[in-house]
């Protein structure tokens, strides 16, 4: 039993590693696509008992669920998978991630958004209670248009992984999304 939780483990670390090396910081990412870099880092832990020349897609998609049910991804099959901030801080652990230019460049440019948005102005000038709910929608990139609530969690989570690592803008960010909560709802329009 033990052997078990540790290749889920594994595995759960593996498309965690896979998805950050695909981008998977700032846009979501194809599941098909895991598997492949999935497969790439770990072989045997992703492809089929009898014939291990091919990738077990059912693995990578369980070793996925996994990690979405411990808060590390989000997304879905039909969507693609996206890192949240606590997947993010989970592969910065094992130090074994390279960002592109393009993913830092993104996040730059979305961090920046944020640092100018109406919402922090007007938690500047008048602290959280002062920041509407489109306010902070419009910080994270939301408006009336997106209504599907998978689509506004992984837009929500690419802007905290944005902000991370500036503890101003990760607390009023985090802040806005705990008083809102306006990524799991669909709501606020």
């Amino acid at each position: 039993m033990a052997s078990d939780s540790l290749i889920a483990s594994a595995r759960r670390i593996t498309v965690l590693m896979a998805l950050a090396q695909l981008g998977g910081q700032t846009r979501p990412v194809d599941t098909e696509d895991v598997a492949i870099k999935a497969n790439e880092l770990m072989p045997d832990a992703f492809s089929w008992r009898k014939y291990s020349q091919y990738i077990d897609l059912e693995r990578v998609r369980l070793a996925l669920k996994n990690a979405a049910s411990a808060g590390f991804v989000v997304g879905s099959i039909r969507r693609g998978w996206m890192l949240t901030t606590k997947g993010i801080a989970a592969v910065a652990d094992t130090d074994s991630v390279h960002n592109s230019k393009t993913d830092l460049a993104e996040l730059a440019r979305i961090r920046q958004a944020v640092k100018t948005s109406e919402a922090v102005r007007t938690f500047n000038q008048a602290g959280m209670d002062a920041v509407t709910a489109r306010q902070a929608e419009q910080a994270c990139g939301l408006n009336s248009y997106v209504r599907d609530a998978g689509l506004r969690r992984i837009m929500v989570q690419r802007v905290l992984a944005a902000v991370r690592g500036d503890q101003e803008l990760e607390r009023i960010m985090s802040g806005l999304v705990e008083r809102f909560g306006y990524e799991m709802r669909g709501e606020g329009q």
